[in-house]
C-alpha cells in the first residue's frame, strides 16, 4: 500500500526551487561553454527586458517619494530614544578593559619567565 503525503504549500515549494536551484547553479555555470550561452540569452532578452521595466519604474518612484518622509522622521525618532552613544561607550569601555587584561597576564607571565 503506497504512503500518501500531504501536499506542500506553495512556500515549501519555493524553498525547494530556491535551494535545488543555488545547489545546481554553480556546477551548471562551470560546464563549458556556458558562458557564451549566457551571453547570448543575455543580448537577445535584456532589450525586452529594458523596455518592459518601465512600465513599473513610475509607480515605484513615486511610492518610493510617498515612503521616504515618514520612514526618515521615524528613523530620526527612534536614534533620538535609543541610548546608542552610551551602548558604544560601554562596548569601547569594556574592548578595552578586556585588551589591557589580556596585555597585563602577557606582562605578568613575561617576568614570570624572566625571575625563574
Amino acid at each position: 500500500m503506497p504512503i500518501k503525503v500531504a501536499a506542500g504549500a506553495a512556500t515549501t515549494f519555493a524553498a525547494f526551487s530556491m535551494a535545488g536551484a543555488g545547489a545546481i547553479a554553480p556546477f551548471a555555470l562551470m560546464h563549458p561553454g556556458t558562458q557564451d550561452r549566457l551571453e547570448a540569452q543575455t543580448n537577445k532578452w535584456a532589450p525586452r527586458w529594458e523596455k518592459g521595466i518601465h512600465h513599473f519604474t513610475k509607480p515605484i518612484e513615486r511610492g518610493v517619494k510617498a515612503i521616504e518622509p515618514p520612514i526618515a522622521r521615524t528613523v530620526q525618532s527612534i536614534e533620538q530614544t535609543l541610548p546608542l552613544e552610551q551602548a558604544a561607550k560601554a562596548v569601547d569601555r569594556r574592548i578595552r578593559r578586556s585588551i589591557d587584561g589580556i596585555d597585563s597576564r602577557n606582562k605578568r607571565v613575561q617576568v614570570g619567565v624572566r625571575l625563574v
